[in-house]
């Protein structure tokens, strides 16, 4: 199933099909989900663990015992903690690494460290994320790391940034909670906004933005010679107001 998330259908899948092959009860050394994660047979998803890895001797020792199915009366997995959280961790150059530590947390109470058995799963090209979860950065940037065990999954963001030596805050004023926001990241990766627009681009952009048409030129000209402080205030409230807005 996709991302293991259907248990009883993965375990039906691995155990009988096909024709019994990926789990061998006799021999389990000869098991298909044994030799291609170890690169003993043509695999297309390449080796992912090693003869005697502890993900191996893992599901050796559940094919020996029977390869049993799953059991109801077993704890379930409630949640997953990951270090670090969800906020968005910096790191400045010249780090260029971070270790991902995944925890899962089960209904009897368990905590159990699985980071080398979680699956991690960069998006983007700016990071590398090996089988244990060393990120390992290919390029200044921000990513996101999908950290997934059992049927749960976490988001890892990070992002590497240049030193930048004498950086040195020079944003405007905060106006409202999504500049503070926004200003707000980029003071932590370490960049500075963009200057404020003038009175024609924020004319065109906030129309087209809001109403999904261009000011027409009257409109344009009013907006312009309009000098009373609030009138880019006024104009989006004026937007919102009409039909166009959806």
């Amino acid at each position: 199933s996709l991302r293991g998330q259907d248990p009883a259908f993965d375990y039906v899948a691995l155990t009988r099909g096909p024709r019994g092959r990926r789990v061998d009860r006799v021999i389990p050394e000869k098991s298909l989900i044994l030799l291609k994660p170890a690169a003993e047979v043509p695999h297309e998803g390449g080796r992912r663990f090693r003869a005697g890895d502890v993900p191996f001797e893992i599901l050796r020792s559940w094919i020996r015992s029977g390869a049993p199915g799953p059991d109801s009366r077993s704890a379930k997995l409630e949640r997953l903690e990951v270090s670090p959280g969800k906020e968005l961790e910096v790191l400045v150059d010249p780090v260029a690494e971070l270790q991902v530590r995944v925890h899962a947390v089960f209904s009897d109470g368990t905590r159990k460290d699985v980071s080398e058995f979680a699956v991690y799963e960069p998006v983007g090209d700016t990071v590398e994320v090996s089988s244990r979860g060393l990120v390992r950065r290919s390029a200044l940037g921000e990513s996101t790391v999908l950290v997934r065990y059992l049927g749960r999954q976490e988001p890892v963001r990070v992002a590497f940034v240049p030193a930048g030596k004498g950086y040195e805050w020079r944003g405007p004023l905060e106006k409202n909670f999504i500049d503070k926001a926004i200003f707000g990241k980029l003071r932590r990766l370490r960049l500075n906004s963009s200057v404020v627009c003038d009175d024609t681009v924020f004319l065109r952009r906030a129309t087209l933005d809001l109403t999904g048409r261009l000011p027409t030129a009257d409109e344009a000209r009013a907006f312009i010679l309009a000098e009373k402080p609030g009138k880019r205030a006024r104009k989006i409230d004026e937007l919102l107001a009409t039909a166009g807005f959806a």
